[in-house]
């Protein structure tokens, strides 16, 4: 048994009015519903309820108030939670539902001021004393409704999680595009836009609630969420003031995360997944950060053929990896500053803090040993694609 709303038993007055109601129930809940169909018309631009369906919705509910009124029966919390999971279903806005308990808790006022004359001074303060009583009803009634409705919303969430991972699938998985251009209908999703795919490793931290993005609402963003690896599917082209996704995805530390190019027609999104993943392997694999496609061209080539890349490297490089650990990442990391230094020793030295003649002679070291010359075009490239594949192994 559910209790009443109040310990406090209502007047007798008060009482007698609500039974005085409750002998028109049919006629106040005639007009409740017109009320109630006029006003969600308003704020949906049509009522999605059917009108038989409203009238037995608005006849128990106004019965239950106008009992519980009088003292006689208490409010039914179930039944209200139930029909916020109803309404939520139906799809008529929270804010229509919960301004129809409000438009329900004012008509019953007006209804027991008329039934109480003006001149009634001990009635009139009866009512008024009540007054605290009906707007503590409003919010219960309120939060029973919304409670329900975002159970609703909630299981419609879990539940249509595995539809939504597996129209996914069918978008980003073998090119078809009769099925992929129905999945993206089902996703939402229009066949042409501005869309870009990103894959974010995040090992075996959690994604945040924030989905790894600044500003989740910028844009139609979709998330195929796994548990080392994830996918991110977004329409970008709501985004204002931002390239793509690149500006706006937000590595936590360990977070590696790769970018496709833009692309138009949703049904390439297996090749731009492809994309990402290749943008994924440029990132360093003990790194953080955020790589886009293309943007570093010998990194993307290396991570587009690793395989290959990890076999060319060991054949290039055999005589500098097989050296002790500290002297192999000496050498190796020298090699790495001087590139980045622009071929320039004294650059190469700063970012290292020794003197130029060590750095001299550490790339006479990788010279001797692996019969390539730091200063030769051919060579070099050779040694650069080299380390890279091995940096990002």
């Amino acid at each position: 048994m559910l209790p009443h709303l109040s310990a406090e038993a209502p007047s007798v007055i008060v009482a007698a009015a609500a039974r005085s109601a409750l002998a028109e129930l049919d006629v106040m809940a005639a007009e409740l519903g017109t009320r109630v169909t006029t006003a969600e018309s308003e704020v949906s631009g049509a009522s999605v309820v059917d009108t038989n369906e409203r009238r037995e919705a608005v006849t128990a509910h106004l019965e239950n108030f106008l009992l519980h009124l009088t003292g006689e029966a208490p409010l039914d919390l179930e039944a209200l939670r139930a029909l916020g999971r109803r309404r939520a279903d139906q799809g008529v806005p929270l804010t229509a539902l919960l301004n129809a308990v409000r438009l329900g808790i004012q008509y019953v006022w007006e209804e027991l001021t008329r039934r109480i004359p003006r001149e009634n001074a001990e009635g009139t303060n009866a009512l008024l004393a009540e007054a605290t009583r009906f707007w503590a009803t409003l919010s219960t009634m309120s939060d029973e409704m919304r409670a329900g409705y975002v159970d609703s919303l909630s299981a419609r969430v879990r539940d249509s999680q595995t539809e939504r991972d597996e129209l996914l699938d069918i978008l980003l998985g073998l090119p078809d595009v009769g099925r992929q251009a129905r999945a993206a209908q089902n996703l939402g999703l229009p066949r042409y836009g501005r869309f870009q795919i990103a894959v974010v490793e995040h090992g075996r931290t959690p994604l945040s609630a924030r989905m790894a993005l600044a500003d989740p609402h910028a844009f139609r963003v979709l998330w195929r969420l796994d548990h080392i690896v994830s996918v991110c599917l977004a329409d970008v082209g709501t985004a204002q003031r931002v390239r793509g996704l690149q500006d706006i995805l937000r590595p936590e530390p360990g977070w590696r995360i790769g970018v496709s190019r833009g692309f138009r027609d949703v049904v390439d999104a297996p090749a731009a997944r492809r994309q990402a993943l290749i943008a994924l392997g440029t990132v360093p694999t003990a790194g953080t950060g955020v790589a886009r496609y293309g943007e570093d061209p010998l990194a993307t080539l290396v991570a587009s053929a690793p395989d290959t890349a990890i076999e060319v490297t060991e054949e290039l490089l055999h005589s500098v990896l097989a050296l002790p650990e500290i002297e192999r990442d000496t050498l190796l990391t020298t090699l790495d500053c001087w590139f980045a230094a622009g071929g320039s020793t004294a650059g190469a030295a700063g970012a290292l803090f020794c003197h130029r003649n060590t750095v001299r002679y550490r790339l006479r070291r990788i010279e001797e040993l692996t019969g390539l010359s730091v200063t030769d075009p051919r060579s070099s490239a050779q040694l650069l694609m080299g380390l890279h594949a091995h940096l990002r192994r």
